[in-house]
C-alpha cells in the first residue's frame, strides 16, 4: 500500500533528498553529482517548501513539493522573468521537483495521482489558488490527461536538461474540470 503525506521527519526528508539525487545527478544527470558530496540534491528553495512524499515498504518512492510565493522568487520567476501578479485575492505556489523512483514509474498515475491529491487538499486548506510550474512537453501533457489544464505563460527554453516552458494553473478550474470529467477524483479532492 501507498502512503501519501507531506515530509513530517528528519529520515524522510534525507530520503527524499536522497531520491532527488538518484534521479537528477545519477539517471537523468540534469544536474553535477559532483556538486552534491552528501549525495543529496537540494535548492534555495527546498527550506521554504513544503515536501510531499508517497511511500511503500521499500520507502519513499515519490517526491514533489509545493513553494509558497509569498517568502522567496519562485524559480519560474527566476530561470524565465515570468513576473507572479501581486493579486491579492489568490495566493500562489510553484509546483515542483516531482520524481517518481524508477521502479514505479509503470504505475505512474497511481503515485503521481496520489501525490497531486495531497497536494491539492493541502492547498485548498492553506487557500493556494493557483500552481505555477516549469514543465516539458511530456509533464504538460501527463498533467492535462490527468485534469490538470496548466496555461502556458512564456516561451520555451532549455532549462533543467530539456526544453521547458513556464504554466500556471487555476486549482478552482482544475476542480470543476474533474466534477464533470473525472468523478472519482473529484471525490478524493473533496476529502478533509
Amino acid at each position: 500500500m501507498i502512503k501519501f503525506e507531506r515530509v513530517q521527519t528528519e529520515e524522510d526528508r534525507i530520503a527524499m533528498h536522497k531520491l532527488r539525487y538518484d534521479v537528477f545527478c545519477l539517471e537523468k544527470q540534469f544536474l553535477d553529482a559532483n556538486d552534491y558530496p552528501e549525495e543529496m540534491e537540494y535548492d534555495e528553495w527546498d527550506e521554504h517548501s513544503t515536501h510531499f512524499i508517497a511511500s511503500g515498504e521499500m520507502g519513499i518512492i515519490a517526491t514533489a513539493r509545493l513553494i509558497p510565493n509569498d517568502i522567496i522568487k519562485l524559480p519560474i520567476e527566476k530561470y524565465f522573468d515570468i513576473e507572479i501578479p501581486s493579486d491579492s485575492s489568490k495566493i500562489f505556489a510553484e509546483f515542483s521537483r516531482l520524481i517518481v523512483h524508477p521502479t514505479f514509474r509503470g504505475m505512474s498515475f497511481q503515485v503521481t495521482g496520489g501525490l497531486y491529491v495531497a497536494m491539492y487538499n493541502y492547498s485548498r486548506k492553506e487557500g493556494i489558488t493557483d500552481w505555477y510550474a516549469i514543465l516539458d512537453k511530456h509533464l504538460h501533457n501527463a498533467y492535462s490527461q490527468y485534469g490538470f489544464l496548466f496555461r502556458q505563460i512564456g516561451e520555451p527554453r532549455h532549462c533543467f536538461g530539456d526544453v521547458t516552458a513556464p504554466y500556471v494553473v487555476s486549482l478552482e478550474e482544475a476542480r470543476t474540470y474533474f466534477k464533470t470529467h473525472n468523478p472519482a477524483l473529484y471525490k478524493l479532492l473533496l476529502r478533509p
